[in-house]
C-alpha cells in the first residue's frame, strides 16, 4: 500500500488528498492511525467532529459521524479510542465501528491527543486544562496524572525506552512523564514554538510535528544530537503517527484537508568518492595515459536504509575505455551512511589522453525495490597539481546540489556580482537569496601538492543574528578528499561569524560561517594538512527566515605556498613525498636551468646551496652531494 498513499515530491512522498474523482471528506484532520486489522487509515477531523477511513486505494468514507470525536485516536487490539469534544474519551469496534467504550472526565477541558502503555492503559492529553489523565482499560477508570505541566499536547508511549512521553505546546518542552506518580523530567526544549504531535518508529527515533514553522523533527531516541526537519510546508501538522509496518509517517493538516504521507523507505543514493587500484596494485586517487586501473566508488546514502545497491559505468570521455562496467556493494547502506563497492570497475586510459584532465563518467546506481538514480563520477588523469578559475569560461566540471532534504540549491554563475571579468559563481539569485536554502557548490577535482594554499575573493550579504558576530544564515567552505571525508577548513583569521540558528535551519548551532554584510575582500585557507586529489565545497545556508544579497565566488586559486613548502633540507627539486635528494632531483633541476625553464612547485628547494637566485651554484651543489663529498645540501630557509 505504501505506493499507492504517495506521490513524489522532491526527495519524499506527500499525498495531497484524494479530491480528484473521489469524496473529499476530510476537514481540518488533526489525528491519524493505522488500522492493520483493515489496511487503512482512521483520520479524526477538528471541524466536523467525524472520523474518516481512507482505504489502500485512497477511498474516503465515514467511519464514525455525528459524535463529535475530533482529536487523538489509538488502537488498542480491535478498538479505537478518540478524543470526544466535551464528551471524554469513546472507544469504537474496528469491526462494526459501534461504540463500545465511553469515559467522562468531569472537569477536563479539551481532551486531545491519546497514546497506550502495554499494562492496559491509556494517556490523554487536555492542553486548556494544563492535565494528562491515565484510563485503566479493565475498568475505564482514570486518575490525575500529571497537574502541573502547562499545555500538555501530543503524548506519545515511547516502547523502546519504557517511558511516557509529552511535548508542551508554549512551553516548547519535551518531558518524560514518570506513569505512576506524574513527575516531570526535562528531556529537551524545542527552538521553535507550538509543538503538536509525537510518535515513534521501530528504530526507536522520535518525531515531533510543529504548527509554527510547520515541519516535522526527528531526534534520535535519546534527544542526544540537534534534530533533522524530515518534512516541511504542511498546513498545521497535527497529531501525526508513524506506520511501523510501511515505514511511513502520517501527518494530518489541521488548517487544510489533507494528510500528507512520507515513505521512509526510500533511499537517495549518490556518487561521493572513489579509491583506484592501479597495475602495480598500487592505491592512489588518480589514473594515467596508458593505464588500465580499478575503480572504487564510494556512494553514499542521504535518504532511508537500503540494501542491494549496485552501479554501472559508461564513459563520455574518447580518452576512457570502461572494461568492467559493473560494481557491487555488500550489505545493506543506512541512512547517512555510505560505503565502498565491494567490486571494482575497471577503466584503460588512452596513451595520447592530455594532461591533466577530467574525465565524465555517467553512473546508474541501483538499488532494491527498483530504485535507479543517476549520476556522474569525475576522474582526475596525470600529475600536474594546482588549480585556478576566474569564473569567465563556464561551469566546466563544477556541480552544485542540495546538501538536505526540502531545502534549495540556489547557486548560479551571476554576471551582476564579480570581482574580475564579468562572472562569478553566486548563491541566492540576481537580487537576494531566497530562505530555507542548503545549497553546496563543488569545485572539479584538482591535485593537490603538500603546503597548498588556496585564495579566493567573496563578498557577502547575509543575516545576522542578535548578537554580535552571530549569524542565522551564512557560508562556509570544506574540503573533500577522494574517499569521500568531507571537512570544513579555516580561513586565515577564522571566520566573521557564528551561526544561532533554529530549527528550521539545516546548519547546527556556532557553525564558524561568513556572515553579514562585506564588500569583496581576499581570503585564504591553509591546505598543508592534504595533498592528493581533492574538491573544494562551498557551502551557503539560511532559515526561514529573512534574507540578503547572498554570497558571491571569484577569482579562485590553489598553489603552493612558496614560504612554508620546504621541510628541513633543500634538495627535493622534484617534491615527492619522500622529501629526499636524490638523481630525479638533478633531472628535475637540469630541465629547469636549461631545458623547459619551468619553475620547481617548491622553488626554495632547488636552492641547494642556500644562495639565491637558483643558478649553476645549486646544480653544482647537488652533484657535489650526490656523487662527491656527500656533504648535506642547505637547510630550508
Amino acid at each position: 500500500m505504501r505506493g499507492i498513499f504517495s506521490a513524489i515530491i522532491g526527495s519524499c512522498l506527500l499525498l495531497a488528498a484524494f479530491t480528484t474523482g473521489r469524496a473529499q471528506l476530510l476537514n481540518g484532520p488533526e489525528s491519524v492511525v493505522y488500522d492493520t486489522l483493515y489496511d487503512r487509515y482512521l483520520i479524526s477531523n477538528w471541524n466536523t467532529g467525524n472520523i474518516v477511513q481512507m482505504d489502500s486505494e485512497g477511498v474516503q468514507s465515514y467511519f464514525v459521524t455525528g459524535q463529535g470525536c475530533q482529536a487523538g485516536l489509538e488502537i488498542v487490539d480491535d478498538v479505537v479510542y478518540v478524543g470526544c469534544s466535551g464528551l471524554g474519551v469513546k472507544g469504537y469496534d474496528l469491526h462494526t465501528g459501534s461504540l463500545v467504550a465511553h469515559v467522562t472526565i468531569p472537569g477536563s477541558v479539551l481532551l486531545n491527543d491519546i497514546t497506550s502503555d502495554t499494562s492496559g492503559n491509556l494517556y490523554v492529553s487536555d492542553p486548556y486544562g494544563d492535565e494528562i489523565y491515565k484510563i485503566r482499560l479493565s475498568d475505564l477508570s482514570y486518575s490525575s496524572l500529571v497537574p502541573l505541566i502547562e499545555w500538555p499536547n501530543g503524548v506519545l508511549y515511547d516502547r523502546q525506552n519504557d517511558r511516557l512521553l509529552t511535548c508542551g505546546s508554549t512551553t516548547r518542552n519535551i518531558y518524560s512523564v514518570d506513569r505512576d506518580d506524574g513527575s516531570l523530567t526535562l528531556i529537551i526544549q524545542v527552538e521553535d514554538g507550538h509543538l503538536d504531535g509525537l510518535a515513534d518508529d521501530s528504530a526507536g527515533n522520535i518525531y515531533i510535528s510543529a504548527q509554527g514553522p510547520d515541519v516535522v523533527y526527528r531526534y534520535d531516541s535519546d534527544f542526544s544530537i540537534p534534530p533533522e526537519i524530515v518534512s516541511r510546508y504542511h498546513n498545521g501538522p497535527a497529531d501525526i503517527f508513524y506506520n511501523k509496518p510501511d515505514n511511513v509517517l502520517a501527518i494530518p493538516n489541521i488548517g487544510g484537508v489533507s494528510v500528507d504521507f512520507i515513505d521512509f523507505s526510500i533511499p537517495n543514493l549518490s556518487f561521493c568518492g572513489l579509491t583506484v587500484v592501479d597495475a602495480e596494485e598500487i592505491t592512489t586517487d588518480r589514473v594515467h595515459p596508458g593505464e588500465t586501473a580499478d575503480i572504487f566508488p564510494v556512494i553514499c546514502n542521504s535518504g532511508y536504509t537500503v540494501s542491494g545497491v549496485a552501479a554501472t559505468m559508461t564513459s563520455f570521455n574518447i580518452f576512457v575505455t570502461v572494461n568492467e562496467s559493473e560494481a557491487a556493494f555488500s550489505g545493506s547502506l543506512p541512512e547517512g551512511g555510505k560505503a565502498a563497492s565491494a567490486t571494482p570497475f575497471s577503466v584503460s586510459i588512452h596513451p595520447n589522453c592530455p594532461v591533466p584532465s577530467v574525465a565524465v563518467l555517467g553512473l546508474q546506481i541501483t538499488a532494491d525495490n527498483e530504485y535507479i538514480k543517476e549520476d556522474t563520477l569525475l576522474l582526475f588523469i596525470g600529475d600536474a597539481s594546482g588549480f585556478h578559475d576566474d569564473m569567465e569560461s563556464g561551469p566546466g566540471y563544477w556541480r552544485h546540489r542540495s546538501l538536505s532534504r526540502l531545502f534549495r540549491d540556489y547557486w548560479f554563475r551571476d554576471e551582476i556580482c564579480y570581482h574580475s571579468g564579468l562572472r562569478s559563481w553566486k548563491a541566492g539569485n540576481p537580487i537576494s537569496y531566497y530562505s530555507l536554502t542548503d545549497a553546496e557548490l563543488v569545485s572539479p577535482p584538482f591535485l593537490l601538492e603538500r603546503h597548498s594554499r588556496v585564495t579566493l575573493w567573496h563578498r557577502i550579504g547575509a543575516e545576522e543574528g542578535v548578537e554580535p558576530g552571530t549569524a542565522r544564515d551564512g557560508g562556509l567552505v570544506s574540503i573533500l578528499t577522494m574517499d569521500g571525508v568531507k571537512t570544513q577548513i579555516v580561513p586565515d583569521g577564522g571566520y566573521t561569524h557564528t551561526t544561532v540558528v533554529g530549527s528550521s535551519s539545516p546548519l547546527r548551532t556556532e557553525t564558524p560561517v561568513f556572515s553579514g554584510d562585506y564588500d569583496w575582500a581576499e581570503v585564504g585557507f591553509d591546505l598543508a594538512g592534504y595533498s592528493g586529489v581533492v574538491q573544494l565545497a562551498f557551502r551557503f545556508a539560511s532559515d526561514g527566515a529573512i534574507g540578503g544579497t547572498g554570497w558571491c565566488l571569484d577569482d579562485i586559486e590553489v598553489a603552493v605556498d612558496q614560504a612554508t613548502c620546504c621541510e628541513g633540507l633543500t634538495g627535493n627539486v622534484d617534491y615527492d613525498p619522500d622529501d629526499i635528494a636524490d638523481i630525479g632531483d638533478l633531472t628535475a633541476l637540469i630541465d629547469f636551468l636549461f631545458i623547459s625553464f619551468e619553475g620547481p612547485i617548491c622553488m626554495a628547494e632547488a636552492n641547494v646551496d642556500g644562495v639565491e637566485p637558483v643558478d649553476i651554484g645549486d646544480l653544482t651543489a647537488l652533484i657535489d652531494f650526490l656523487f662527491i663529498s656527500y656533504t648535506p645540501p642547505a637547510v630550508c630557509p
